[in-house]
């Protein structure tokens, strides 16, 4: 039976993974669903008769087979973990259903940031060189993406160009955007790129401008957070130049300013969220724009070993989840909110500007959102599940690289293990399948006993290790998986507890 219990102040809940449900139960229940399946009727009240009536025992066992038999809950099967999907099923969907193209337009970079996966600080993946992408790789990848996304049923096709530093190659953004804008599509384009922001000038911005292309900014955060990683060769900050350009930014168009530029945040370590967030939500014109936080890739081994084992630890994180509940019971989440359209990993999304704060709708609003979104089921298929961590690989997005190779996102190692091919020969559907079904089959004897298998988010990016599968280090992470998701559940219905329109946020925001 995969159930977790857990407390809030007030109550008691047990969350089901057979139908998804959560639900609110006695102290009585509570205790007796551990032994559910294992003690009958009759067995529970010798357990537990010193402890409760046994009539009220007897009572609410009835009641537990009540909601197992009308909700399906409590199942005492799992499910039978794997990719639902066949291999020409899947070959099909591949073949057709991509919407969302980044590519690698060079491999330059004009930082050096210490944490950089390009660093040669990681032991998978590329060092920084001065390979660029041709206009022919490009426009073979543009026509790929076009003839390749017949039946996506996404509105737009999207595109966005990654380093290195993409700025440092923009001669063959601009002859990407005005190819892609010249061919005769159906759906129109988004563009995007992410960028140090350092060599910005008025002739870009304009361009982007011009194009309504989204910039995503790499910014950490205040200049004492920024500067101590994200440098150049002789190791001098970037910040002063990333404010200064936003500024211009600004300057030129201060709509463009507010829809179109996001951040993106590298939590370095030490983690100080406290600060971080106060950056983000009183400096001036930056308190609005969407951001996505990311972790320091693990692996660099000449990184992390600078720290002592004390700042690994998240500085201020319960104190802002504090001020986040706080504004969720007072009915303040979404008071100020406004909404902004751009491509943002590989989809368009309806991205909040929320009220609470620039980190607290990343870490705590939208997840908690999808929560209060999940699909409630009958119970356990009859066929084979998949956990909802891992996508099909190339499924709607491809990430290419400066030589032309397929990938499933720009996240994987840029290696044979994820490679799918390229954009001569196309995409290696069978590889593509492999893929998933490999990842699936790690740990399915793990996963079809666990009750975080329909709320888990582990992708198949950690699961990988020296160009291979590791069945260890996907499992390593299950426990930092679960630990999130238990507090996670604590803190929706601590919330729905005390105001049950908390997260009614009236369509403010939608997912992908």
């Amino acid at each position: 039976m995969l159930i977790h219990k857990f407390e809030t102040q007030d109550k008691k809940y047990i969350y089901d993974a057979a139908t998804n449900r959560i639900l609110e139960v006695d102290e009585v229940i509570y205790e007796l669903i551990e032994d559910y399946g294992s003690l009958s009727s009759e067995e529970m009240i010798a357990k537990y008769g010193s402890k409760y009536d046994s009539q009220l025992i007897s009572k609410r066992f009835a009641e537990i087979e009540s909601i197992r038999r009308k909700q399906g809950c409590f199942s005492l099967s799992g499910p039978d973990v794997g990719f639902l999907m066949t291999r020409p099923a899947a070959a099909q969907k591949l073949e057709s259903t991509c919407s969302t193209m980044a590519i690698e337009v060079t491999e330059q970079c004009n930082l050096r940031c210490t944490y950089c996966v390009f660093s040669g600080g990681y032991l998978e993946g590329r060092a920084h060189s001065s390979r660029k992408m041709s206009f022919e790789i490009a426009k073979e990848a543009i026509d790929y993406l076009v003839e390749h996304s017949y039946q996506s049923g996404d509105d737009f096709l999207s595109l966005n160009f990654y380093g290195g530093e993409p700025l440092l190659n923009f001669q063959l953004i601009k002859k990407c955007v005005n190819y892609c804008e010249s061919l005769k599509t159906k759906k129109p384009w988004l563009f995007g790129f992410t960028t140090n922001l350092t060599i910005l000038n008025p002739e870009i911005l304009k361009f982007c401008i011009k194009h309504g292309i989204a910039i995503t900014v790499s910014l950490d955060g205040p200049r004492t957070v920024h500067d101590r990683c994200r440098v150049d060769s002789n190791g001098k900050g970037s910040f002063d130049k990333v404010m200064q350009n936003l500024e211009m930014i600004r300057h030129y168009d201060k709509e463009y300013f507010r829809t179109k530029i996001l951040f993106n945040i590298v939590l370095s370590l030490p983690v100080n969220w406290l600060q971080i967030n106060d950056f983000f939500t009183r400096e001036q014109g930056l308190e609005g724009n969407p951001l996505s936080l990311s972790d320091v890739e693990e692996g660099n081994e000449s990184y992390f070993s600078q720290f002592p084992e004390a700042d690994f630890g998240y500085d201020g994180y319960d104190e802002l989840r504090r001020k986040f509940y706080e504004m969720a019971i007072a009915g303040k989440l979404f008071s100020h909110a406004t909404k902004t359209r751009m491509p943002r990993k590989g989809t368009t999304e309806e991205i909040l500007s929320s009220a609470t704060g620039a980190l607290t709708f990343s870490q705590f609003t939208a997840p908690l959102l999808k929560m209060d979104r999940r699909p409630i089921f009958p119970g356990w298929p009859s066929h084979k599940i998949g956990h909802s961590g891992p996508c099909l690989p190339g499924d709607r997005k491809l990430f290419v690289d400066v030589r032309g190779r397929l990938y499933p996102c720009e996240k994987v190692p840029y290696n044979d293990l994820f490679c799918i091919g390229n954009v001569k020969t196309g995409m290696d559907t069978d590889k593509a399948y492999d893929l998933i079904q490999q990842f699936y089959e790690l740990s399915a004897a793990e996963c079809s006993q666990c009750w975080a298998f329909r709320l888990c988010g582990q992708c198949m990016v950690r699961a990988s290790e020296k160009n291979r599968f590791s069945r260890a280090k996907k499992l390593a992470r299950c426990g930092q998986e679960k630990a999130g998701l238990h507090q996670r559940l604590m803190l929706y219905c601590s919330i729905l507890e005390k105001r049950p329109d908390a997260l009614d946020d009236r369509g403010t925001v939608s997912f992908s």
